[in-house]
């Protein structure tokens, strides 16, 4: 039988964006099937946010968070 673990083999670092800025936040996972992503922040699934990369593109303070990737049958890892 076939091994399915899927892992990520890069995570994103803590990043301090000033306002206006962009930020982006990227994961990388390896596996067969292919993982999927799912990004979080504080906790909360962000709608739409279903790649490696989560882009902000014009930060303000309600950005301001936990970022957290998860995806299917992948550990969540986290970046503030």
């Amino acid at each position: 039988m076939p091994c399915l673990r899927r892992l990520f083999v890069s995570q994103p670092l803590t990043k301090t964006v000033c306002a206006g800025s962009s930020a982006a936040f990227s994961v990388t996972a390896s596996g067969s099937p292919s993982p999927t992503f799912q990004w979080f922040k504080n906790g909360t699934n962000l709608a739409g946010a279903t790649t490696a990369t989560l882009t902000i593109p014009s930060a303000t303070a309600d950005d301001a968070g936990t970022y957290v990737a998860g995806g299917d049958r992948v550990r969540r890892q986290r970046v503030q």
